[in-house]
């Protein structure tokens, strides 16, 4: 794995919050400094012209911003160019150091946790998948396993970065809802805290940090599209230029007459085309719970992963027709199937769409 690309996004995205206000010359500053460092994330080595027209800041200021990040050491200076990068005059190259911190991802999922250590740039430095041990404090599972693979890194520890499959409050740090592990909430980023973890905290879900990363990086501009995380379980989000609307009901939408869903339901989407509903069909049918590459790769699974895919696609259609999406970006671990499932997915898809919907493109995701 040479990037983080299960749950977190491939570069590790620097935002300013939206609580700060520009009146305010701390908060200004503040502000300046990580948009600065977005735009060397992004777009790599710039002048100080350069990014003068980028942040649209004056030289002193671009000057200041600068000179504090190079004495922070997240920066550094490279040589002198023959001209900047928007064509304007020499000057020197400023470039982000991307081995100066690392940043902890923690992704919590239905039965396992998996941690990385990545670079400024997302580039994994190590990554470790251990089992979810549930009757185990999850912030003391999470503390005690990060000290054993920080221990040998001698580098500064920015941000931990924690995504669930399920739901959360990004403002409290509490998850609120995780699948068949918490029913009432917990205060993960507190516990964290009160453990020892001093770094900041960011808790995000699953999804929303992979449509993030997709609309960071997906390399077409699409006007709107559907993302679905095809991994343990399926969840999707339709996405705008303007706004993000999540759909956890497009994993229970009805698709046969018999299966008992983890959700209570019969015949919903998950329990034939989701990891979990994979696993247990073969469990079910040929007496082991394989994964579906597993599957993939025995006499007979092929036709159960098949059956999924063909329920898939037309929920798919389904949900294009609803939402008028221009695009289908499917995301999470699934996806990397062998490209015979994946064009099986896309043919059936726009075979279950009207005439003029039926070009609809569908995308493999950037990450997995």
């Amino acid at each position: 794995m040479n990037k983080i690309a299960i749950t977190i996004p491939k570069v590790i995205n620097i935002k300013y919050s939206k609580a700060m206000e520009f009146s305010n010359p701390n908060n200004a500053r503040k502000i300046n400094r990580l948009r600065m460092l977005n735009v060397l994330l992004e777009e790599g080595p710039l002048t100080r012209a350069d990014l003068s027209r980028r942040l649209v800041l004056n030289k002193i200021s671009i000057s200041e911003i600068a000179n504090t990040l190079l004495k922070e050491g997240l920066i550094t200076e490279g040589d002198k160019t023959s001209s900047s990068k928007d064509g304007g005059r020499p000057g020197t190259i400023l470039k982000l150091d991307a081995q100066r911190a690392y940043v902890l991802a923690v992704d919590l999922g239905f039965s396992v946790l998996r941690f990385a250590i990545a670079d400024l740039t997302g580039s994994v430095i190590r990554y470790e998948r251990l089992p979810l041990e549930k009757n185990t404090d999850l912030a003391y599972q999470i503390i005690t396993t990060l000290k054993r693979i920080v221990k040998t890194n001698n580098k500064e520890l920015l941000a931990l970065c924690i995504t669930v499959d399920g739901e959360v409050d990004n403002k409290t740090g509490q998850i609120l809802k995780a699948r068949q592990f918490i029913n009432d909430p917990y205060p993960l980023k507190a516990k964290l805290n009160e453990l020892g973890l001093t770094i900041p905290i960011t808790l995000t879900t699953q999804l929303q940090a992979e449509v993030k990363a997709e609309k960071m990086f997906f390399k077409q501009s699409l006007a709107s599209f559907l993302f679905v995380n095809w991994g343990e379980f399926l969840s999707s989000a339709f996405i705008t230029k303007t706004e993000t609307l999540e759909n956890m009901e497009f994993a229970h939408i009805n698709v046969v007459s018999q299966g008992l869903c983890h959700c209570g339901s019969i015949g919903c989407l998950d329990t034939l085309a989701s990891g979990w509903g994979y696993k247990n069909q073969s469990l079910n049918k040929q007496g082991t719970p394989y994964t579906v590459k597993q599957l993939s790769q025995t006499p007979g699974g092929e036709e159960i992963i098949k059956q999924g895919i063909d329920k898939l696609g037309k929920a798919l259609a389904l949900s294009i027709c609803a939402t008028g999406a221009k695009a289908v970006i499917m995301g999470g671990g699934i996806s990397s199937l062998p490209d015979s499932y994946f064009s099986l997915l896309k043919e059936t898809c726009q075979l279950a769409l009207p005439n003029h919907l039926s070009t609809t493109p569908l995308y493999r995701g950037n990450f997995k």
